[in-house]
């Protein structure tokens, strides 16, 4: 199936769904791509329909925002894979997990918005948890010009390996090497 559409935004988290919703109140046509079953991406993770109709919503903010999303007329494709860009380096290759006539499917869009998010990706090292090491980290980040989002693991790995090793050399843990203390 090849579609086009003003607005795609892969990434059905927060970020994501913002600017879906914001892009549709714009009268925009907007498809937001995810590959888990439910939006709301790791911050605003919607539990299912059977556990919320006992249990209740699950972070009523993110319920907010998937309802201004869908009530804007953002199409939600969860369980979908954005795997590539087609040859005009305008499009998007995408398979839809579970439908009968899966296949490949290219959808081109005037404007896309990427909004996949950042996992933590912790560094465990003696003393890590140390709130100075935290600053020191994301001081180095941004001394080193990265500019990231997120958790210092997450600014760790988005500006590479030399990168973090000069953050820890720096931190005074060496490392993580054996009989290295936290500065004073």
């Amino acid at each position: 199936m090849t579609e086009t559409v003003d607005v795609c935004v892969v990434g059905a988290g927060p970020a994501g769904l913002a600017a879906a919703a914001r892009a549709a109140e714009h009268g925009l046509r907007v498809v937001l791509l995810d590959e888990q079953a439910r939006p709301g991406g790791q911050y605003f993770r919607q539990v299912s329909p059977a556990v919320a109709a006992t249990a209740g919503v699950h972070r009523p903010a993110g319920h907010a925002l998937i309802a201004r999303a869908i009530a804007a007329g953002v199409q939600v494709r969860t369980g979908t894979t954005v795997w590539g860009v087609a040859d005009d380096g305008h499009s998007l290759l995408t398979y839809e997990y579970g439908r009968p006539d899966a296949g490949i499917d290219v959808l081109g869009a005037r404007h896309a918005v990427i909004a996949t998010g950042a996992t933590e990706r912790s560094l465990p090292f003696p003393g890590w948890t140390s709130p100075r090491v935290t600053w020191r980290i994301n001081k180095e980040v941004s001394d080193n010009g990265c500019q990231t989002s997120g958790t210092s693991g997450t600014q760790i790995s988005a500006c590479g390996q030399s990168a973090t090793d000069r953050m820890i050399e720096r931190s005074g843990y060496g490392g993580g090497a054996p009989g290295r203390t936290p500065p004073q």
